[in-house]
């Protein structure tokens, strides 16, 4: 299991974030509606951390992705690792056509997932799986530090945190129909099911995902996800997020303690037996809904813009029309009624209460859903013509701490306080 947490690592780095090279900076931040000034104090500070990295460069001392021989063990290793985890051999193998790596940039090729059954073909494939980084910090996206710390179940130094990433899987292709039959899975129990597979099916025979995360200021971070569906469907969401580390850091490393008094051991001996104590952490911690809460909460997750876009082509929304017999034409049909005129905020109110509102709670609100009403309407009757996609946008100037969100179980009221400090907007057939 020695090379297990190189291919953790990797798939890791593969869900944090990536940069925005110069000449796509104006891309993903105008975008996210920044303006030129922004743009501009940006890569000053680009700069600047380019020139402190210099000055305090950190040594390498070896990197995850190096050749596709050293790719393949690690892939091998992974699935060993989750085989010992879940105590069951998983009838999976993973082969890699190809791999390449240096410090700031590793690319792997030609991808293939079977079953273990070597009679039985691949069930999916991946063209491409690539990361780098903005090499602006004397740290790496490829270093071999992230599987050294794992190991010992701690998180990384700032200058981890402060590295701005790009990733993009391309080029992947599966059948959920292959999967199910490979794998003995039940089927379609009937032809509307079997119908909606071959949909999502088509979708899935040709998948792009790409992530980005650029350092705007201080802890603050912007990211950009897009996932494209076979040209069909595309999703695309971007948050300015900021997050103080440390918090986070001390409670992770308070629940390692706790893990190592459970079993009676100290932080070298989790190499030892690694399948069993990051199972165990799993078990006792993550999989703990006090426990997770509290890490979630000591994120300190401050937001101040969040926006996701959905956007699909006109076959597809013809095809799940049809599937839906009928029902998701009466609700379009049934959006245009409702905008074919603004209504006064009285008749408003007469249609809350048809829906259910408490009248004598609508004095509370009223005001606000009526604001919000006005502004979505033009956005509203546009998608009820011509329903392509649908966006919305949550900007808040000062930022809202997310925690919040959790409190509003307990203290419901609280989401006016979160809707006074924060502008929505919605967006009609958004472009992606």
């Amino acid at each position: 299991m020695r090379y297990f947490l190189k291919s953790l690592s990797l798939i890791v780095t593969l869900l944090g974030g990536m940069d925005i090279h110069s000449e796509e900076e104006c891309d993903i931040l105008c975008r996210a509606g920044y303006p030129i000034e922004t743009l501009e104090s940006i890569d000053r500070n680009n700069k600047n951390l380019k020139n402190q990295s210099q000055k305090n460069t950190l040594d390498p001392i070896g990197m995850l992705v190096t050749n596709s021989e050293d790719a393949q063990k690690q892939v091998n290793n992974l699935i060993q690792f989750f085989s010992e985890t879940a105590g069951v051999d998983l009838p999976l193998a993973i082969d890699v056509g190809g791999a390449y790596g240096q410090r700031h940039k590793f690319d792997l090729r030609d991808i293939k997932f079977k079953t273990t059954d070597q009679f039985q073909p691949h069930f999916m494939e991946v063209g491409n799986i690539g990361c780098n980084d903005s090499n602006y910090l004397g740290v790496g996206i490829n270093d071999l530090v992230y599987n050294d710390l794992l190991y010992r179940m701690e998180l990384p130094d700032s200058e981890y945190y402060d590295l701005d990433f790009e990733c993009s899987i391309s080029n992947i292709s599966f059948s959920l129909l292959d999967i199910t039959n490979q794998f003995n899975l039940p089927g379609p129990s009937s032809k509307d099911e079997e119908q909606l597979l071959i949909l999502f099916d088509s979708l899935l025979s040709d998948v792009d995902i790409s992530f980005e995360v650029k350092t705007i200021q201080g802890k603050r971070k912007l990211s950009l996800f897009n996932i494209n569906l076979n040209n069909g469907f595309k999703i695309s969401a971007n948050a300015d997020v900021e997050q103080d580390m440390f918090k986070y850091t001390e409670t992770w490393n308070e629940m390692v303690d706790d893990l190592l008094l459970i079993n009676g051991i100290t932080r070298d001996d989790i190499k030892n037996d690694l399948a069993y104590h990051w199972s165990s952490f799993f078990e006792y911690f993550l999989l703990d809904p006090a426990y997770s809460e509290m890490l979630t909460n000591s994120s300190a997750l401050r937001f101040y813009n969040m926006e996701y876009n959905f956007s699909w082509s006109n076959k597809l929304y013809r095809d799940a029309a049809l599937l839906s017999k009928g029902v998701l034409d009466a609700g379009i049909l049934g959006l245009k009624t409702y905008t074919v005129s603004k209504m006064s905020k009285y008749e408003l109110q007469i249609l809350l209460e048809n829906f259910g509102f408490d009248r004598s709670m609508q004095g509370l609100y009223l005001d606000l859903i009526y604001t919000y009403y006005s502004d979505f309407f033009a956005q509203a009757k546009i998608f009820a013509n011509n329903p392509q996609g649908i966006g919305i946008s949550l900007i808040s100037v000062d930022g809202i701490d997310l925690n919040i969100f959790y409190e509003l179980e307990e203290n419901p009221m609280l989401i006016f306080n979160l809707l006074n400090n924060m502008e929505i907007k919605i967006i009609a057939n958004p472009r992606i």
